[in-house]
């Protein structure tokens, strides 16, 4: 009996025990349920367990499947019902809901006055945030992903700041390739075009435009040319599209001028000599930046206002002989970057050197030796220098401290790109008194070591 009684015993705890637990789970399911059904409380509770509360309540509103239906659709991207949604959107799908909203699905999908808590960013703040979403260089495409066309998918508030925000409206690309995959409708850049500029208002313009199936972009553009202020043209084998670019009127404004011809073959040979003569247009021209795989016509090269330059980027083959010839009449230049691609004779310094007093930074890759090329200039305001050089010369670091030392200038930054260099070639330059003013060091060689990097120590 005593045995049977223990047994009894157990087994009646062990049920009192699943009792208690099987209440205990019906306690938290139900207690599940009741914050289920308060969203606030629910985000509540996920901003206090998660070590990022800002993006868990984020999170909350967008997921959260009781959040009601106003919440819900005032985070939800915007869309027509005649769309069709796909997994990763085309930028077609986005120029076409931006450039022709519907506003009655507008209005359904984002009717109510629910904001989430960035919403209640004041609008000049927030316009002042999304500036600061613009891409910092212009790209050559126009990519879907990025501001301003992204900015207007976010919600109602954020849509009516972006689209009301006109500086986010200025910059923009209609540059096209030529092959078989690219099958945009021909409309669809000019439906871009006129969304831009209404929505830029007055302002300047910055794009950038290669020659399209057909020109009517470019005589939009033509008719707009008093609001030019960055153009980038990039020719190609189309006659016609030049020949248009080159009848553009006064452009006032212009301060940035990009010339690609990179693309053309024999035929840039009857584009270049044109386009300085259209720089007498662009009385304000401050930064050019020229493209090709031909050589300049250094004559009519000439011919463009080189003295009011303050920012030169040659990217072609130029030899050294005219390239003086050039530099020689640019005397305002702040910034120079040169890539000469060309094989020439070396020209002896005969004293007469070339003063640019207000040049900061150059970014040079010369056809010889550098210290044959910075034999020829005065660079007292220089503080930025790199140098990209090629494998087929070889080095002179004591040219490089008799140019600063002629020069009288103070280097603060000092690159140098030779994979090939040898390691008594990279000591000699960081034994150079001219480097020892320096405060950033970019040396780009396989020979360097830890020994060179101790040998920068101070002890």
């Amino acid at each position: 009996m005593d045995e049977n009684s223990a047994v009894s015993t157990k087994t009646k705890r062990a049920a009192k025990r699943k009792r208690q637990r099987l209440a205990k789970a019906e306690e938290k399911r139900k207690l599940k349920q009741e914050k289920a059904g308060d969203p606030v409380q629910t985000a509540r509770e996920k901003a206090k367990q998660s070590d990022d509360p800002v993006q868990a309540l984020r999170d909350s509103s967008i997921t959260n499947s009781s959040t009601p239906a106003p919440a819900q659709d005032a985070v939800r991207p915007l869309s027509s019902p005649g769309l069709t949604h796909k997994p990763k959107p085309t930028p077609e799908a986005y120029f076409v809901d931006v450039c022709h909203p519907d506003p009655v699905a507008i209005n359904t999908r984002i009717g109510s006055d629910y904001r989430t808590f960035y919403g209640y960013i004041p609008r000049d703040i927030l316009g002042e945030i999304f500036e600061f979403c613009l891409p910092v260089d212009m790209s050559r495409r126009s990519k879907k992903n990025e501001a301003p066309l992204v900015l207007a998918h976010v919600c109602r508030h954020w849509r009516n700041v972006a689209l009301n925000t006109s500086s986010l409206w200025v910059a923009f690309s209609l540059v096209t390739r030529k092959d078989k995959k690219n099958k945009k409708d021909p409309l669809m850049h000019q439906k871009l075009l006129s969304l831009f500029l209404e929505r830029s208002r007055l302002r300047p313009i910055k794009f950038a435009i290669s020659a399209p199936a057909d020109d009517r972009l470019l005589r939009v553009l033509l008719s707009r040319v008093a609001r030019w202020k960055e153009v980038t043209v990039v020719f190609n084998e189309s006659q016609a599209f030049a020949d248009l670019f080159f009848t553009m009127n006064w452009a006032p404004m212009v301060e940035s001028l990009v010339v690609d011809a990179t693309c053309c073959t024999d035929f840039d040979e009857k584009i270049l000599p044109k386009v300085p003569a259209v720089t007498h247009n662009m009385p304000n021209l401050r930064r050019l930046r020229w493209l090709s795989r031909k050589s300049l016509p250094v004559t009519q090269f000439l011919d463009i206002s080189l003295g009011n330059l303050a920012h030169l980027d040659l990217w072609c083959p130029l030899s050294m002989e005219n390239c003086l010839k050039i530099l020689g009449c640019c005397l305002r230049l702040i910034t120079l970057k040169l890539d000469l691609k060309k094989e020439s004779r070396a020209i002896p310094a005969l004293g007469n050197y070339i003063d640019i007093p207000t040049l900061t930074h150059l970014d040079v890759t010369p056809y010889c030796e550098v210290a044959k090329f910075l034999c020829h200039f005065n660079l007292p305001a220089l503080r930025f220098i790199r140098i990209m050089h090629r494998r087929y010369f070889t080095h002179n670091p004591l040219g490089l401290e008799d140019f600063c030392t002629r020069s009288c200038c103070t280097l603060e930054t000092f690159w140098l790109n030779d994979r090939h260099m040898a390691y008594t070639c990279v000591m000699e330059y960081l034994q150079l008194p001219c480097l020892q003013s320096i405060r950033e060091l970019h040396f780009f060689a396989s020979a360097v070591d830890d020994t060179c990097i101790e040998s920068l120590m101070v002890p």
